[in-house]
């Protein structure tokens, strides 16, 4: 009997995580009704148990985890799991929904406490999940704050090599794997991180986390992998229709888009004797500086144009432009301006690591050595976008005015992302 109730709780918090699988998003207002229904019958099985039949600290963590699924009996809930654990302090189930519900409430001392406290009595891959969150969201300073992140990844990866085929272990290590490249900037990182987060996809269950397409997106925009983005966030959405930050963030994208393709395409509406006397000032000379001699003479670099750019990397290379625009958007990590070559051609640069306010302003001269270009070119739901980037991973790639930027022009990026494994 208690195998069967147990069955039905698991049952029912699946439920209540994966409403949206099973429901269109027209029953959103009915979702609280739907699992309520389910928990009486849960309740009921439970009432119907002998006291004879009861083991009384499973008995109370399956009603307490039962119960966690109603937003009005968080209360009760937490006295049955903490009664549980009193009972039984081995009851690893019991321990985690403890620490879920005060991480609810903003309780991270208490989350953290239950969490360790489960580990105590067993290596359970939930609680290295959990204590891995946990941990990399708490600090005091930047130093605790790097050690944290650290513990974090070690944590991800002793959950992850408990159940090699667990998606949401592969969630968590691909989250704490963001989280690290974000202080240390090492590209393998978030290689990592997106591997992590297509092996998660692979479980039948966790593909249905619709954080994992969010985060997933969210990777894929940072890349420039726009179309992989949006089609991840549209996953996020249908997995979740009030996941209101996924919303936000594909409308936002899909704006960021439209505002490129107008900016390239008008050229800032910079137009006619303007535009060339623009053109007119691109020389090695203007845009280079004292820095001529570095590239073109002992560097063995030549110029180009974009036309004449592969797409990809193009090493020993200079790619020479005037800014003719830019592009506010407040939720990219990059600062987006547009340049014209020799030839009037146009690409969009988008600058990574920059300190918040730092910029370029029309007519400016830019000098990029060694140029990835990169072509977008899809269709997302009605709208078709198709232009060139070239990417900087920070302000000093470049040359601005014949100099480069100064050190104090470079910060870390922050990615926005919804890590809740």
């Amino acid at each position: 009997m208690m195998e069967e109730i147990n069955s039905m709780v698991a049952d029912l918090i699946h439920y209540r995580d994966y409403f949206f699988t099973k429901h269109d998003v027209s029953c959103a207002g009915q979702k609280q009704h739907f699992i309520q229904e389910r928990l009486d019958e849960v309740l009921a099985k439970l009432d119907s148990l002998d006291d004879e039949t009861k083991n009384k600290a499973e008995y109370l963590m399956l009603r307490g985890k039962a119960l966690s699924v109603a937003t009005d009996r968080q209360e009760i809930s937490e006295e049955l799991l903490s009664k549980a654990v009193k009972l039984n302090p081995t009851l690893t189930e019991a321990w985690n929904c403890l620490g879920e519900l005060y991480w609810t409430k903003k309780d991270m001392d208490g989350a953290k406490n239950c969490f360790l406290a489960s580990l105590n009595h067993k290596k359970d891959k939930a609680s290295l999940r959990n204590l891995s969150l946990i941990t990399r969201s708490t600090w005091k300073d930047q130093e605790e704050r790097l050690k944290n992140i650290d513990t974090s990844l070690d944590l991800a990866k002793e959950a992850l090599q408990l159940d090699l085929t667990d998606g949401f272990s592969w969630l968590t290590f691909g989250n704490a794997n963001l989280a690290k490249y974000f202080i240390s900037q090492n590209p393998n990182l978030m290689k990592q991180s997106l591997s992590a987060y297509i092996r998660a996809e692979t479980d039948p269950v966790a593909c249905n986390s619709y954080d994992l397409h969010y985060n997933k997106g969210t990777v894929y925009e940072y890349l420039e992998e726009y179309e992989k983005a949006l089609l991840d966030y549209d996953v996020a959405l249908r997995l979740q229709p009030t996941f209101e930050e996924a919303a936000q963030k594909e409308s936002q994208l899909v704006k960021y888009l439209k505002e490129t393709t107008h900016l390239l395409s008008t050229k800032g509406n910079i137009k006619g004797k303007r535009l060339k006397t623009f053109v007119s000032k691109i020389t090695p000379e203007l845009h280079l500086g004292s820095h001529l001699p570095v590239y073109l003479k002992d560097g063995d670099y030549s110029v180009k144009n974009l036309k004449d750019l592969n797409t990809g990397p193009n090493p020993k290379t200079i790619l020479l432009g005037k800014v003719v625009g830019s592009l506010f958007n407040n939720s990219s990590v990059s600062f987006t301006f547009s340049i014209v070559d020799k030839n009037e051609d146009s690409t969009a640069v988008t600058v990574y690591n920059a300190l918040h306010g730092w910029g370029v302003k029309i007519d400016d001269s830019i000098a990029i050595p060694d140029p990835r270009l990169n072509r977008i070119n899809f269709s997302y739901k009605g709208d078709s976008f198709d232009f060139y980037t070239i990417r900087v991973e920070h302000p000093m790639h470049m040359i601005v005015n014949a100099r480069k930027p100064k050190v104090n022009s470079v910060s870390l990026a922050v990615l926005s992302s919804s890590i809740e494994q």
